[in-house]
């Protein structure tokens, strides 16, 4: 059985978008507060000679580098379809991009309203 450590943490951003496929209010330009929550599972062995993964306030330079030019923007200049599931994918992409030390999953949660939230997870498949 492998032991994990998974470090975590939640950020919010304000943008605009507008979803010109779909039939309902959305295709109108609206705004969101979007909560995004970033968890990133290492192998125990990760903090072998360390106290930690990581520290804290390098995790979250990490996760600010990649959420503030989402801030207060509008997404339709920014993906094609600015959906929460293709807005959660290109966040997932960046964070895959960033970790030295592989983590094994990482998840991202973004909640596009209190309520409606979807997730993007990669599993590393080298273990």
């Amino acid at each position: 059985m492998m032991k994990t450590i998974t470090m975590s943490t939640e950020k919010t951003f304000d943008a605009a978008h507008y979803l010109e496929f779909h039939e309902g209010k959305c295709k109108n330009m609206h705004g969101h507060t979007y909560k995004v929550m970033v968890e990133v599972e290492f192998p125990q062995k990760a903090i072998r000679g360390r106290p930690w993964v990581m520290d804290f306030a390098e995790f979250k330079a990490i996760i600010d580098e990649i959420i503030n030019p989402l801030d207060h923007t509008c997404l339709n200049l920014k993906f094609g379809q600015p959906t929460a599931e293709n807005i959660s994918m290109h966040i997932l992409n960046e964070l895959i991009k960033q970790f030295d030390r592989k983590p094994r999953e990482i998840r991202v949660h973004l909640w596009e309203t209190p309520e409606n939230k979807v997730t993007a997870r990669w599993v590393n498949e080298r273990k």
